[in-house]
C-alpha cells in the first residue's frame, strides 16, 4: 500500500514536469510562428516601390549664339575698347596741345635783333672789352615789363584745328563696323601725328633759353651800351647781370650740351651750353663750376655757383645768349617765359 501511494506521487510529479515543459515549448513555437507571420503579412501588405523618373531638362529659353554672332560681339568689344583708349589719349593730347599752342604763340618772333659778333666765340679763349655800338639800346634803360610784341626766335608754323579733332565725337549713324574700324584707324593716325608734333615742340621748349639762370628777379646792368665800371667810358655790355651772393646756384636756362667749362680772360670761371639751332648761353664770373664739358644738362639743372672771378667788381652772374656767334639781348628770350 505504501508502494502504491509513493508510485502515484512520483507519477503525478512527472506528469506536472512534462506539462510545464510542453507549455514552454509550445509558447516558444507560438511566438516564433507569430513573428514569421508578422513578417510575411508586412511584406504582403507593404505598397509597391515607386521608381521616380528624373525630370527632363527644361528647354533653353534663348538659343545659344552662333559662331558668327560670337565673332560680331567680339569685334564690337574690341572696337569699343579702342574707342575708349583713343578718347583718353585725345583728352591728354588736347591738354598738351594747349600748352604747345601757348608756347608757340609766345615764341612766334619774326627775327631776333642781332648785336655785334662776339670776340670770344663759344668754346674759344679770351674775353671782350667791346666798343660801344650805335645801333644797340643803352644798358642803363630800365628793364620794363614783358614785351607784348617781340621779334626773333623760332618761327614754327602755328598749329591749327587741333582741339576740335581731339574732342569731336566720331560720327556713327549708319556706319557699318568696317567703316567704324576704318574711322578709328584714321583717328589713330591723326593722333599719332599730333603726338609727334607735341614731342617736337616739347623738345624745342626744353632747348629754348627762357628760364632765369638764378632764382632772383633782380637784375643789374642790362644788355647794350653802358659806362664801363673800370674805365668809366661808354662800352658795350654783351649780356645781363644778376647780382647775387657768392655761392648762389646758377641754373641752365635751357637743356643742351656743355661745350665749355673753365676759366676765360675777363669772364673768369665760365660755363657755355649749346642748345642747338645756333643758340649758345654763357654763364660767367662763377666761383665754382659744376657742369663738365660734354655733359648733357636739363633745363633748370645747376651748373655753377655765383662768384666774382674775372673782370668783375662784385659777386654776380653775367649771362649771355649768342645766336650764330652774335650777341642777342637775353631779355628777348627771358621775357617769353
Amino acid at each position: 500500500m505504501t508502494f502504491v501511494i509513493f508510485f502515484s506521487r512520483n507519477l503525478a510529479g512527472v506528469g506536472r514536469s512534462i506539462s510545464r515543459g510542453f507549455f514552454f515549448t509550445s509558447a516558444i513555437f507560438l511566438l516564433f510562428g507569430m513573428l514569421v507571420a508578422g513578417i510575411w503579412i508586412g511584406v504582403k501588405l507593404s505598397p509597391p516601390s515607386v521608381k521616380v523618373a528624373p525630370l527632363a531638362a527644361d528647354p533653353p529659353l534663348v538659343s545659344e549664339p552662333s559662331a558668327k554672332e560670337i565673332a560680331l560681339l567680339q569685334q564690337i568689344g574690341t572696337l569699343s575698347a579702342r574707342l575708349m583708349r583713343l578718347e583718353m589719349d585725345a583728352k591728354s593730347l588736347a591738354q598738351r596741345m594747349d600748352a604747345v599752342n601757348e608756347f608757340e604763340a609766345r615764341m612766334s618772333l619774326d627775327a631776333v635783333p642781332l648785336g655785334p659778333r662776339a670776340k670770344t666765340q663759344p668754346a674759344s679763349a679770351g674775353g671782350p672789352l667791346l666798343k660801344p655800338e650805335k645801333t644797340v639800346p643803352s644798358a642803363s634803360a630800365p628793364e620794363g615789363a614783358r614785351d607784348k610784341q617781340g621779334k626773333g626766335g623760332s618761327a614754327a608754323a602755328p598749329i591749327q584745328s587741333r582741339r576740335p579733332l581731339a574732342s569731336e565725337p566720331l560720327p556713327t549713324d549708319g556706319l557699318s563696323l568696317a567703316n567704324l574700324e576704318q574711322s578709328l584707324g584714321r583717328l589713330t593716325v591723326a593722333l599719332h601725328g599730333l603726338e609727334q608734333r607735341a614731342v617736337k615742340i616739347s623738345a624745342e621748349h626744353m632747348a629754348f633759353p627762357g628760364r632765369l639762370p638764378v632764382a632772383s628777379s633782380r637784375r643789374g646792368s642790362g644788355y647794350g651800351n653802358r659806362r664801363d665800371p673800370f674805365t668809366f667810358r661808354m662800352a658795350f655790355h654783351s649780356g645781363i647781370d644778376f647780382p647775387a651772393a657768392k655761392g648762389t646756384p646758377i641754373y641752365a636756362s635751357a637743356g643742351g650740351v656743355v661745350v665749355y667749362s673753365g676759366p676765360r680772360k675777363d669772364y673768369g670761371q665760365t660755363v657755355e651750353i649749346d642748345h642747338g639751332a645756333g643758340l649758345v648761353t654763357r654763364y660767367a664770373h662763377a666761383s665754382k663750376l659744376i657742369a663738365k664739358k660734354g655733359q648733357i644738362v636739363m633745363p633748370g639743372q645747376q651748373i655753377a655757383e655765383v662768384g666774382s672771378t674775372g673782370r668783375s667788381t662784385g659777386a654776380h652772374l653775367h649771362f649771355e645768349i649768342l645766336k650764330d656767334g652774335r650777341f642777342v639781348n637775353p631779355k628777348t628770350y627771358l621775357n617769353r617765359f
